[in-house]
């Protein structure tokens, strides 16, 4: 569930650089994007904190070993949601 809600706030990120990108009002798919990013790193920091109660003085190798698959691709769907809502706009335009 958290790795579909993560992808949503890809895609409300790339509806923002695109409305940005044609001048348009994209702050509204901005801020939904970067609270759907911020809601699913409360939840990946919260199943960290359960998952590290159980196996504590480890590496973090082992610790991502153990957790769930979806918290590694919602990991990574937060970072390229932080990546689509910072990467300044004049990268893309001529």
């Amino acid at each position: 569930m958290w790795l579909i809600i993560a992808i949503a706030g890809i895609i409300f990120a790339l509806i923002g650089r695109v409305k940005e990108f044609r001048d348009e009002n994209f702050i509204v798919f901005k801020r939904i994007s970067l609270l759907i990013t911020a809601l699913c790193s409360i939840n990946f920091i919260y199943s960290a904190i359960i998952y590290n109660s159980y196996f504590s003085n480890t590496s973090w190798r082992m610790f991502l070993e153990t957790m769930p698959g979806d918290s590694k691709n919602v990991l990574i769907c937060i970072g390229l949601s932080i990546y689509v809502n910072f990467v300044p706009i004049s990268i893309f335009r001529k």
